[in-house]
């Protein structure tokens, strides 16, 4: 899928349609029209400025139809092209998605944003791929991972003996997924620094898809190539929604029991 900045023009190199394997030539109308992620036409059908006859045509979509829904991470638009042929009508089709200058919303899609996971790394000693990979890639991971992270099953209330000293430190019903900017700026700072700490741990995990774990968790004992032969543990690990070490780092704030009383 191709990846454009948000409010910008995008411009689109589209192959033009053929008939008995060949390019059309001179149609009668070229027009486009825009769709949102819902499918949703967003633009009146606009004829394509320019059109030269050829394999393939230029269509600019302009800034005005590339913005995202404020407080999202991405969007998307597809692009329909109608010729109007004497052989018929043909539709060429496109969709791409659209980047905002911050992708990574705290308490959206993140606990922490691409600076803070820079000054953060920078402690780290063990986060190569981390180090290595680019800016649109950390940001995928670092959003998969906060997806991963609010799935778990964290306690509803804390007791703090550190900001909130000896009071009650709630979530709100239904868990960390729905938890709002409101709730972060009133959590203890301990607590953040783990999420923070396990967010950028558990990015740098999806970045370096370890394949031995992986081999692990799908139950492969040997693998064999060529004169090299890998041997691995017959007990697999426990299947984490995150990776082991970023586990560990928030187990103390997870609810590892569960009470079930009847009325």
């Amino acid at each position: 899928m191709i990846l454009f900045q948000a409010d910008t023009d995008v411009p689109l190199t589209l192959t033009t349609p053929t008939f008995n394997g060949q390019s059309i030539v001179a149609p009668t109308s070229v027009q486009y029209e825009v769709f949102d992620e819902s499918d949703t036409s967003i633009s009146a059908k606009t004829n394509v400025p320019g059109y030269v006859d050829g394999a393939t045509f230029l269509v600019v979509i302009p800034a005005s139809f590339n913005s995202v829904i404020a407080g999202t991470p991405m969007g998307a638009r597809t692009v329909r092209v109608y010729f109007t042929h004497t052989n018929g009508n043909f539709i060429v089709e496109q969709t791409y998605l659209l980047k905002p200058a911050t992708r990574l919303i705290r308490m959206t899609n993140t606990f922490l944003t691409l600076p803070e996971a820079a000054v953060l790394n920078a402690a780290k000693v063990n986060l190569s791929s981390w180090d290595a990979a680019t800016d649109d890639v950390k940001t995928s991971a670092l959003a998969e991972s906060f997806d991963a992270i609010t799935g778990l099953p964290f306690a509803r209330t804390f007791i703090s003996s550190f900001t909130h000293v000896g009071g009650l430190f709630p979530l709100p019903v239904g868990g960390l997924k729905y938890a709002t900017i409101t709730d972060w700026n009133d959590w203890d700072d301990f607590f953040k620094a783990d999420l923070q700490d396990a967010q950028l741990i558990n990015a740098d995990w999806l970045i370096k898809n370890d394949q031995v774990q992986q081999k692990r968790r799908d139950g492969v004992i040997s693998e064999t190539i060529g004169e090299v032969k890998m041997f691995f543990s017959s007990k697999a690990p426990i299947k984490y929604a995150v990776s082991e070490t970023a586990f560990k780092v928030l187990e103390k704030w997870l609810q590892s029991s569960f009470m079930l009383t009847r009325v």
